[in-house]
C-alpha cells in the first residue's frame, strides 16, 4: 500500500479560514452596496415626486417656465431642450412659446389619455 497524501486533496486550515473571511468581506460589501442602492432609490422617488408636484402646480396656474426652470425640474441639460419643438415627460407636454428674457418660455399641458 502506498502513502496517501491528504494535503493534496483537502485545504489546509489556514486556507479554509482565509476563504471564510473573504466570503464575510464580500457579504458585508454587498450588504453595504445594496443599502446604498436602496437609499438612492428612495431619494430618487422623492425627487421625482417633488418635480411632478411642481409641474402640476405650474400647469394649474398656467405658468410659463423658462428653459432653465424646466430643465431643472426635468433634470435635463437646458441646451438639450432647445432641440425640441415640443415633447412629453411625466404625463405633461412641453411646448416652446416665446422668448422670456434670454431664454425660451415653455407652456405646460397634460398628455391626453384614452
Amino acid at each position: 500500500m502506498g502513502y496517501y497524501d491528504f494535503d493534496d486533496h483537502f485545504w489546509a486550515p489556514h486556507q479554509v479560514c482565509k476563504q471564510k473571511s473573504q466570503t464575510i468581506a464580500q457579504e458585508e460589501y454587498f450588504s453595504e452596496y445594496f443599502s446604498i442602492l436602496g437609499k438612492l432609490n428612495n431619494w430618487l422617488r422623492g425627487f421625482k415626486h417633488s418635480s411632478i408636484k411642481a409641474l402640476e402646480k405650474a400647469y394649474e396656474k398656467k405658468w410659463i417656465l423658462s428653459t432653465k426652470q424646466l430643465a431643472s425640474l426635468l433634470k435635463l441639460n437646458p441646451k438639450s431642450l432647445n432641440a425640441y419643438k415640443s415633447f412629453g415627460n411625466y404625463g405633461f407636454t412641453f411646448t416652446p412659446l416665446r422668448q422670456v428674457g434670454t431664454e425660451i418660455g415653455w407652456k405646460i399641458g397634460k398628455l391626453e389619455t384614452d
